[in-house]
């Protein structure tokens, strides 16, 4: 079957380097960089944004992957993200600004900021991996936090 795109598939690029980042503002409809801290993806999107203005592209659409670890209880999110990720940072000032964790408004105002710097869609891996919390987190998302982000 023939793409519902016209006049063809979007093309995404991924990654959070320079190279990256060049690729998109030459090739590609949008960018989809991995756990980039807020000020990361700005800085990104602003030297994507100067690249394609200079090469007279259109504007791409920004996107991001990232954890989310949700719940009425903050402390308790907080700890589900620290006990799956905590390793890969150092410290938690790294991993709560590369990851979503809290509360309902504590995750609604991170998010505003990715909002705010440009991201349109958010691919969300939650935490911990269990149906169970998974389902109860989703339910907060939808019913806590989405509603209050403003686009």
């Amino acid at each position: 079957p023939k793409p519902v795109s016209s006049p063809r598939p979007a093309i995404w690029i991924g990654g959070r380097s320079e190279a990256a980042q060049d690729r998109t503002a030459r090739l590609a409809d949008g960018w989809f960089p991995s756990q980039p801290p807020v000020e990361v993806l700005a800085a990104g999107r602003e030297r994507i944004e100067r690249t394609v203005a200079e090469l007279g592209r259109p504007q791409p659409t920004y996107a991001i992957n990232i954890f989310i670890a949700v719940d009425a209880d903050g402390d308790k999110a907080r700890a589900a993200m620290r006990d799956a990720l905590g390793h890969r940072f150092e410290g938690d000032e790294p991993l709560f600004a590369a990851t979503f964790a809290g509360t309902p408004d504590e995750v609604r105002a991170h998010m505003q900021r990715y909002v705010d710097a440009g991201v349109s869609t958010f691919d969300l891996k939650y935490l911990p991996l269990t149906m169970e919390s998974t389902t109860s987190q989703m339910r907060l998302l939808a019913g806590e936090v989405l509603p209050g982000l403003q686009a």
